[in-house]
């Protein structure tokens, strides 16, 4: 089973992938990794942190914490489990549903990601419906935990647009 986690570090992602690999025999067991970004809120600039988010096998995860890379070390790598905060929630202006900008990479970067959950189970590919409208719909199947997880690793800054929940006056013009 795949769960969402933070990786610390300020390597480049390529160096953590391939850190990572060692300690797995089966590139299955790593899913979708991003960069993650913080908003300066006096100029709306995205600034890169050092955090990762990745999906990864829990069996993996465990593997890493017997390596005690989930805790501070003087190594520049920390892997722990993501938690789910309540503003990963949709505020109550929208849907559970998620839009996107709509372009042709955009509407690619998303299709990718999407295909990859799939193939990790972490939703099935008949759960969603990609609109031309930059809408993905989820059906009842996915539970509210996933979607926001498929939200985080769906919303990249470093692809040049941000993944949000659907207002609910767009949904309903749409739908």
């Amino acid at each position: 089973m795949y769960n969402l986690y933070i990786i610390y570090s300020n390597s480049n992602i390529n160096d953590i992938l391939k850190s990572l690999y060692s300690y797995t025999n089966s590139n299955f067991q790593i899913g979708p990794i991003r960069r993650d970004f913080t908003r300066n809120k006096k100029t709306n600039e995205y600034i890169e942190s050092n955090r990762k988010i990745i999906y990864i096998e829990n069996s993996l995860f465990d593997i890493l914490k017997e390596q005690k890379l989930n805790e501070k070390t003087k190594y520049d790598f920390r892997i722990i489990p993501y938690d789910i905060r309540k503003d990963n929630y949709p505020p109550s202006d929208s849907v559970e549903h998620l839009f996107f900008p709509i372009n042709k990479c955009s509407l690619k970067i998303i299709t990718d990601k999407l295909y990859i959950l799939s193939k990790i189970k972490i939703v099935d590919i008949n759960d969603f419906t990609i609109k031309n409208e930059g809408v993905v719909i989820f059906n009842d199947n996915v539970a509210m935990e996933d979607r926001i997880k498929i939200k985080i690793i769906l919303d990249d800054i470093e692809d040049s647009f941000h993944v949000s929940w659907i207002k609910i006056n767009v949904f309903n013009k749409i739908k």
